[in-house]
């Protein structure tokens, strides 16, 4: 491959990661608008018990269809059903908000899995991917809930949006190789081997991301009930892991997660309860996400579903405990995040060292056991290989 084909083949690469992450904002966009529908249309117990559904769904649930998506390697057709399930949830919102919200969290979840799984290998090594389609997704929550508020009527355009994006990514010859995976530089581990040696590291890791998850939930709930802060605030965050994730790769993985999860610990030290200081400690917070998500990824190489589950979801949901249970009143206090930003900042400047990075980027074949035809057909259905695709899903 000449330069050329190669800076072709990146380019594109970027481009699907960014095509996903559009996806995600009309993913996560169509979620916040019910969310804040539901909120203006039913008593508060009755939405308490539905949005604890809804993340209990969208988030805890995620890495579970990882695994399925690791093992089926059908990460596109999960991107396509994540994306029907959300304008099915749109339809049955005013017939029956409980199944909405459900077909909504289910779906939100498969989309993540497939879409995040996809962009770590379409940009293999790279940050920048993972940062382009996550960065969209906090922005899209942000501004749907904002016009539910303002009952702006918005059910229509939001099943167009994902219809066509839908259409986008079907007729994209790009979005056929979510096979894609780098070049090998090393025997893929076995996830058992790798839990074996590296769960030490691995829990590191989503220590800090758990770490940095309830700063970013504690600074919503300083801003909650304004729709302009947190729209401003979510946009700094966006702005943050797109450029986080560029930043990360021309300087550094654990240099940029460390020094973004600085600034944001000083940010929160001078002022922790000016808006514009917050919006700004957001960008800083949000700007470690890339990097960290990579970090998971280097270690679970042959799980790309399973890491973006895990990062995305579980930990997220984990995070959110405390404010659930009306325990996360004390973690409002500036200085407690001062706390726990250092704390993730030295935990990812030891997980990220690269000499504890593995160079496996390869997305290993599971092994399959002769009883498993029923996994077998779902490949062969959810593979969707094409002589024009850049790379292959390779197996061993």
């Amino acid at each position: 491959m000449n330069d050329l084909e190669r800076s072709s083949s990146a380019s594109f690469s970027i481009s699907l990661a960014a095509l996903l992450g559009i996806a995600h904002a009309a993913v996560d966009g169509s979620a916040g608008w019910m969310c804040g529908v539901l909120t203006q249309t039913l008593a508060p117990a009755e939405v308490g018990g539905l949005l604890v559904l809804y993340n209990v769904l969208a988030f805890a649930a995620q890495p579970a269809f990882g695994s399925f998506v690791d093992r089926t390697r059908c990460a596109r057709l999960a991107v396509w059903l994540g994306m029907l399930a959300q304008v099915l949830a749109l339809v049955l919102l005013p017939i029956h908000p409980g199944l909405a919200v459900a077909v909504a969290g289910l779906g939100s979840a498969i989309f993540h899995v497939g879409a995040g799984a996809i962009s770590l290998l379409a940009t293999p090594g790279r940050a920048a991917g993972i940062g382009l389609f996550a960065a969209p997704g906090v922005l899209g929550l942000a501004v749907g809930a904002a016009l539910a508020m303002s009952g702006i009527p918005v059910r229509a355009v939001l099943i167009a949006l994902l219809g066509g994006l839908g259409a986008l990514l079907i007729m994209s010859k790009r979005a056929r190789a979510d096979e894609t995976s780098a070049v090998t530089t090393a025997p893929a581990r076995p996830l058992h081997e790798s839990l074996r040696w590296h769960d030490l590291l691995i829990v590191c890791l989503f220590a800090a991301i758990a770490l940095r998850s309830l700063v970013w939930t504690a600074l919503n709930w300083v801003l909650q009930g304004e729709a302009g802060p947190l729209v401003l605030m979510a946009a700094c965050a966006a702005a943050g892991k797109v450029a986080g994730g560029f930043l990360a790769d021309l300087f550094g993985w654990r240099q940029c997660a460390v020094l973004g999860l600085g600034a944001s610990a000083f940010l929160a030290a001078c002022d922790g309860s000016n808006t514009i200081v917050l919006c700004l400690s957001a960008g800083c917070l949000q700007s470690a996400t890339p990097p960290t998500v990579m970090g998971v990824f280097e270690r679970l190489p042959a799980r790309p579903g399973l890491t973006v589950g895990l990062s995305f979801g579980l930990v997220i949901a984990l995070a959110g405990v405390p404010f659930a249970m009306g325990i996360g009143e004390e973690l409002l206090d500036s200085w407690v995040r001062v706390l726990m930003l250092v704390g993730a900042a030295m935990l990812s400047w030891l997980c990220l060292t690269p000499r504890l990075l593995t160079a496996t980027r390869e997305w290993a074949k599971p092994p399959i056991t002769k009883g498993s035809g029923f996994i077998n057909r779902i490949r062969n259905v959810c593979r969707f290989s094409s002589p024009d695709s850049p790379a292959r899903w390779r197996q061993s």
